[in-house]
């Protein structure tokens, strides 16, 4: 995890980015067992290779939203994270196992509310191919540094 970043650390248009991780079939199947979602698309090598258009196993989209919002977390930091307001999510390509992704966000809003602020970011999840996997919206209520709990 990078530095602690505080709602008064960020300002409109700037950029952060995240550390990479590796996407594996354990990730998938564990998240399929989680959900409930046991498509064999996303299990069953076999059966995925007999589907159009990917021929392969792919990741449930929920799972790439999640990567992006913990991503998104990991970079932050965890303390200063009060509530994750709101989570929007457009797939543009399937995630594959062996994928290894980053995400970039971009400050769009900060809304100052004293002791706390509602800070919304612009993200996309990359892959190791620089090609982007899906793009979303992101809101958190963040402390400021000096309101941190100890």
């Amino acid at each position: 995890m990078a530095k602690q970043l505080w709602l008064n650390d960020l300002e409109k248009g700037m950029e952060l980015q995240s550390e990479s991780r590796t996407v594996i079939q354990e990730d998938i199947s564990k998240f399929a067992e989680a959900g409930g979602d046991i498509n064999p698309l996303h299990l069953d090598p076999k059966y995925a290779s007999q589907r159009r258009p990917f021929r392969k196993i792919i990741a449930h989209g929920e799972l790439a939203a999640s990567i992006i919002s913990a991503l998104g977390a990991q970079t932050i930091g965890y303390e200063s994270i009060v509530l994750h307001k709101l989570t929007k999510t457009r797939l543009l390509r399937p995630l594959y196992p062996g994928d290894t992704v980053h995400i970039k966000m971009t400050v769009r809003k900060i809304e100052d509310h004293g002791s706390t602020g509602d800070v919304s970011f612009d993200g996309t999840l990359i892959n190791q191919k620089g090609t982007a996997i899906a793009i979303g919206e992101r809101e958190l209520t963040m402390f400021r540094e000096s309101e941190r709990s100890e």
